[in-house]
């Protein structure tokens, strides 16, 4: 299989987004002026277990996802067709 410099590139481009978004939103959970994951909580919510938990959760669905679509640009290149020729 031969990789051309144009998919290289797209691969390069492609292929640390994942990890990318992990941080992006791993970063979301922490409490930032009683706002996580987007949503505002009280000050005692901090400390909530259920919270805590939910958060949890969240990170770990987070990373699969993350696992998951870090493999596509692999199989993208690995599995594609050929063109047909004439």
């Amino acid at each position: 299989m031969k990789l051309s410099s144009m998919n290289l590139i797209l691969w390069g481009c492609v292929i640390w987004m994942p990890a990318l978004f992990y941080v992006l939103l791993s970063n979301e959970t922490k409490f930032k002026k009683n706002i996580a994951i987007g949503v505002t909580f009280p000050q005692e919510a901090r400390e909530d277990a259920e919270l805590q938990h939910i958060l949890s959760v969240f990170k770990k669905h987070l990373l699969y996802v993350v696992l998951v679509y870090s493999q596509l640009p692999f199989h993208v290149f690995l599995f594609r067709q050929q063109p047909a020729s004439p």
